[in-house]
């Protein structure tokens, strides 16, 4: 039995209404959840970059991958991982304003910054945090669940190391 995992896939798709719908779809249609989306134009501006991240079996995210390549208005994409792209994620903490908490998190983590400080009456403290998926969870998961008030993050960001062949192949 095939055990599920988490799968980061990078696309570059068409800048047109309609064309993030279709790509979500795929995923929906499969009963796939989307755990974070990331879409933003790219340089060229006919072109928008997504990064889709997802849990399931590397069996059925290959059908989903395949009927990607299908679709209209994808361009290129390719599955991603720490060993052929770059991937990075952002969150903001807001936690109570305890200077003992806020020491240990910047002292221990080299990829935290405060955002944010009020040191008036309930006064708090945002920080940012960046770096892969896990970093940040296990970074969280640290902090006391006393001071933590609440946590946004941007998803993963992911560019492939090679680029994208179907891209490059067609700009030179």
């Amino acid at each position: 039995m095939e055990d599920k995992q988490r799968f980061t896939i990078s696309v570059l798709l068409e800048n047109q209404p309609g064309a993030l719908a279709r790509v979500a779809n795929l995923f929906s249609a499969r009963g796939y959840n989307i755990e974070a989306l990331n879409v933003a134009p790219t340089t060229d501006p006919t072109l928008s970059h997504m990064t889709i991240t997802t849990i399931g079996k590397s069996s059925i995210l290959k059908q989903i991958c395949s009927q990607l390549e299908k679709l209209i208005d994808v361009f290129s994409q390719c599955s991603v991982s720490t060993e052929n792209a770059e991937l990075r994620e952002i969150a903001l903490v807001l936690i109570a304003n305890n200077e003992l908490v806020k020491d240990a998190i910047i002292k221990n983590c080299i990829n935290a910054n405060v955002v944010y400080s009020l040191k008036t009456r309930g006064a708090k403290i945002m920080i940012e945090i960046y770096g892969n998926s896990d970093t940040i969870d296990s970074i969280i998961k640290t902090m006391d669940k006393t001071n933590l008030i609440l946590v946004a993050r941007s998803g993963a960001l992911a560019l492939p190391y090679a680029g994208y062949n179907n891209y490059q192949e067609e700009k030179q």
